[in-house]
This record gives C-alpha cells, sequence and structure tokens, in this order.
C-alpha cells in the first residue's frame, strides 16, 4: 500500500491489518469446477499453499474470512490460501536467463535454471549462431523462433524442435552466449500487491529516429510491523501496440498492448530499515529499432536482447510486482509501504 507522508512519519496506520501475502509455486492447479450446476470451494485451513484455478466458466465468488474482503475471481484466475482466508495469485508469464557459452549443442547458463524438458522459449542475442535443420545450416540469432527444452541439467540444457528432434550441433561462433526467455513459470504472485506506477505512451512523432528517453527513479522500501522480511520486484517492461485490422477497412483504433519480458526486473528485499534503490532505463530509436542500457544502482549494463519493442507505437510501464514473504510465518500481519522519487542524480530526459 501507499502509505502518504513519506516512509519516515507514519502517525496512523489503517485498521485491521490485512496481512502479507506469500507466492506460490507450482506446476500444476486443482482446477474448480462446476458439479450439478455449483462449484465448492475447501475449507481454506485444510489447504494452505496449494494452487487452484477456477475452471467453472464463470467467476466465483471467495468469501469474507478473517480481515479478508470477499472477492472475485474470474474464468480461468488463480487463487490459493494462506490458511485463513482465499486470495488471488497471478502468473509469471516468463522467464530470463543469460547463456554464458553455447558449444556442441550445449547451453550453458549463469545460474541454475530448473527448466522442465518440453517447454519452451526464445532465443535472443547471439552471434553468428548457427545449427543444422533438416540438412541445412540456419541462423537463430534473436529471430523470436520458439524452440524446446531437451536434457535440462543444472546449468546447461539443449534444444528440440516440436518433434523433440534435438540440435546437437547448436553452436555460436567462440563459444559466446546470449539470452533466453522462457514462455512459462511456475511461480504465483498475489494480486493484492500489484501496483502501476507509471505507464509511458510512444509513437515514431514522439520518440523519433536519432532522439533518447531516459527514466531515473529512486524507490524506497519499508515494512511496519511485519513478522517476516518481504521481497518486491520493480519491473519495467515494454508493451507493444497492437490494432485490429478487419473487418474491412477500418479507422484508427486499439487492440491491445502485448508485453514483452521485462527490460528490468530488479527484486529488493524489505525489512523495517527504510531502504532505496536507484533503478532506471535509456533508450534511443535507431533505424534498426530501439536500443539502450539499464541503471541497477551504480551499473549501466545493455538492454537484454528480446526486451525491447520493433514497432513505432509502444508504451514503457514500472510497475511493482511478485511480491513474497518467508514460508511457515504463522502470523502474516503487518504492512509494507514504498515510495517513488525522482532521482537527484539523473534527470528524466527526452529528446
Amino acid at each position: 500500500m501507499l502509505l502518504t507522508g513519506g516512509l519516515s512519519k507514519i502517525t496512523q496506520l489503517p485498521q485491521p491489518s490485512m496481512g502479507l501475502l506469500p507466492a506460490v509455486h507450482a506446476t500444476t492447479a486443482m482446477d474448480i469446477i462446476l458439479t450439478g450446476g455449483v462449484y465448492t470451494l475447501p475449507n481454506p485451513q485444510e489447504v494452505t499453499g496449494l494452487l487452484f484455478k477456477n475452471a467453472t466458466g464463470n467467476a466465483i465468488n471467495l468469501p469474507a474470512q478473517g480481515n479478508f474482503p470477499a472477492g472475485s475471481i474470474r474464468n480461468g484466475e488463480y487463487f490459493s490460501s494462506n490458511g485463513m482466508g482465499f486470495y488471488r495469485l497471478k502468473n509469471k508469464p516468463s522467464l530470463t536467463y543469460q547463456v554464458v557459452s553455447l558449444e556442441a549443442g550445449v547451453f550453458t547458463t549463469a545460474k541454475p535454471h530448473f527448466f522442465i524438458n518440453g517447454e519452451t522459449l526464445e532465443l535472443h542475442g547471439f552471434v553468428n549462431a548457427t545449427m543444422t535443420s533438416n540438412g541445412q545450416s540456419i541462423n537463430f540469432s534473436g529471430t523470436g523462433v520458439r524452440y524446446r527444452i531437451a536434457e535440462s541439467s543444472g546449468t546447461t540444457f539443449k534444444i528440440a524442435d516440436a518433434n523433440g528432434v534435438i540440435y546437437s550441433d547448436a553452436s555460436s561462433g567462440g563459444g559466446s552466449g546470449g539470452w533466453i526467455h522462457t514462455q512459462s513459470s511456475s511461480s504465483y504472485y498475489p494480486t493484492a500487491f500489484e501496483r502501476t506506477i507509471y505507464t509511458f505512451p510512444f509513437t515514431l512523432q514522439g520518440l523519433p529516429v536519432g532522439e533518447q528517453f531516459k527514466l531515473s527513479r529512486v524507490f524506497s522500501f519499508r515494512s511496519i510491523s511485519a513478522q517476516s522480511a518481504c521481497v518486491w520486484s520493480v519491473i519495467m517492461e515494454f508493451g507493444q501496440r497492437v490494432d485490429d485490422v478487419s473487418p474491412g477497412s477500418i479507422g484508427p483504433n486499439l487492440k491491445a498492448y502485448e508485453y514483452l519480458p521485462p527490460a528490468i526486473d530488479q527484486q529488493v528485499v524489505i525489512t523495517d530499515v527504510t531502504t532505496d534503490h536507484s533503478l532506471g532505463i535509456t533508450f534511443r530509436r535507431t533505424v534498426e529499432g530501439i536500443s539502450g542500457f539499464r541503471s541497477l544502482y551504480s551499473r549501466t549494463p545493455n538492454l537484454i536482447p528480446g526486451t525491447t519493442p520493433v514497432g513505432d507505437d509502444f508504451v514503457l510501464r514500472v510497475r511493482l510486482s511478485q511480491f513474497d514473504i518467508e514460508n511457515q510465518i504463522s502470523d502474516p500481519s503487518g504492512y509494507v509501504a514504498y515510495n517513488v522519487a525522482a532521482n537527484p542524480k539523473e534527470a528524466d530526459s527526452l529528446g
């Protein structure tokens, strides 16, 4: 929640405390379905930490329990219980990993990946990366084609086609690496702690070729009366604009924004001590597309391939997501507070 008056002079807290909610990690969900035209929810005290999915075809109601108000879960959405009441969850749609080397078909990541064989991913940022498919050599650097994980183990894996045929000769010149973006994850986070801070729109006229946009912010966090440390993630992500193109000849419109894997996904640890986190993004439109770098505290690494838009019109969304607390906390009461301010050392700019 956003508590006015800053993070150091908090004079009044809303009562009662709704509590801090944990994330849920699961590879499968138990479906809530209609039986005889009705659905039945389990006792929340008996299903702590389990993942459920509304598969009734309609919205279902979650009853008020303890300090938790009644809520609604749309068809296809997820929820869980913390032992006192049910709460809604949001699946993280993808994960990003850096590949440090690619030799003889073996991809090696910078840290253990826990991939599941058969799940899909995209490859971006590889240089001179080739492999043989149907007797022909192909280049797969940044194509956006989806492949499947095979022979997953620790920090290594291979890729295969949709039929399970492994590309055993996949190689990148000199063994150099790139980036991979999975198409799913088994992590689900409480929607009560989802916050959108800004959404900046960009057009070709507003950000023409050669011009640059810079955003720098100080994100401050603290917990109050909490019995657990918490983690929250600051996410900056691009959304590519998609318009309706039918039926016939239609006028200007907006269908949706399709969000790419996060350009910045920085997790912060929250305790009762206020901490400040300097994060930002700088990018320029070139004839080849969008390029730039991330500002992560004192470091400025390049933007990750596969996270930048390719169209003329797009948005940059800044949000807080992926909230979690320590496991097996018997008393999840407490509060978290955040504040977002301009960075006095890094001014924003456009042009």
